[in-house]
């Protein structure tokens, strides 16, 4: 029995030798077709023999590779960025003119409006305020200033609220009080429900509104109706967050969209190249 399985043993020793002496020069095989294989993948024949320079190859066609894919990468971007600008030149056509029923802040004959579409609860909104507050006061005369309400739906109800509060204090007070309230609710939230509805009357009350005419202002469908048209006609113009904001010459009908925030600095500089456009004609 002890002989007959070492001749077995020996037998698969002997086997498994075989086979490790024919693994060796496959799996060199193996590899160096993943390594050609690599290489025209990556656009690149390698006609050197030599081992040493082979790193140097791959290493190559990695980063031709990259670079190949980056210049993709950026040549997508910029379609979509152009379709998007496509898209929203088209949808700027869409933005309403300014009616007897919006209240304006500044010249009411001025070359410039700038169309505000807002929410009172978003931060970026009530920093953006204070921006037009300067803009309003380096660019008198020239620049005038219409408000429209896109609350936002995580905004809740109290966006919602905010914005038929200011349209009940322009109602009830005209545009100089609608422009105070607009600035003190502003200032009043902390942003991102950062108040409480019902401090709206006791606001309405500071700006010199009747608090009984206000509250059943708030009931007015046609309030809500209001609100709610500020809202479709903001999407239908390609308002997609806030703040949004529409450069308009009213001289020559250029139309500027500005998509968010900006400091006082870059939105003058914004505004005077909409002004040039009338210099041109």
């Amino acid at each position: 029995m002890s002989g007959e399985f070492l001749f077995i043993n020996l037998k698969k020793m002997t086997k498994k030798k075989t086979e490790n002496k024919l693994l060796l020069p496959i799996s060199i095989i193996v590899s160096s077709l993943i390594i050609a294989g690599a290489l025209v993948f990556f656009g690149m024949q390698y006609q050197n023999n030599n081992p040493k320079n082979l790193d140097a190859a791959i290493e190559k066609g990695i980063e031709k590779y990259i670079a190949k894919q980056e210049a993709k990468m950026k040549e997508e971007r910029e379609k979509a960025i152009a379709a998007k600008k496509a898209e929203q030149a088209k949808k700027i056509k869409n933005l309403p003119k300014v009616n007897e029923n919006e209240y304006v802040a500044g010249a009411e004959k001025a070359n410039i409006t700038i169309v505000e579409y807002s929410d009172f609860e978003c931060p970026f909104c009530k920093r953006f305020s204070e921006t037009m507050s300067t803009v309003m006061k380096d660019l008198d005369g020239k620049v005038n200033r219409v408000f429209r309400h896109f609350p936002l739906p995580f905004h809740g109800d109290l966006a919602v609220e905010q914005a038929k509060a200011v349209e009940c204090v322009g109602k009830l007070g005209g545009a100089e009080k609608f422009w105070k309230f607009n600035e003190l609710v502003f200032k009043t939230t902390k942003s991102n429900i950062g108040m409480k509805a019902e401090e709206l009357p006791t606001l309405a009350v500071k700006v010199g509104v009747n608090k009984a005419k206000f509250n059943t202002c708030l009931k007015d469908e046609a309030i809500a109706a209001k609100v709610q048209a500020d809202i479709e006609s903001g999407q239908k113009s390609g308002v997609e967050g806030t703040p949004a904001s529409f450069i308009v010459n009213n001289k020559t009908g250029k139309v500027e969209f500005v998509n968010g925030m900006l400091p006082a600095a870059a939105m003058k500089a914004k505004i005077e190249a909409v002004m040039k456009d009338e210099a041109k004609k």
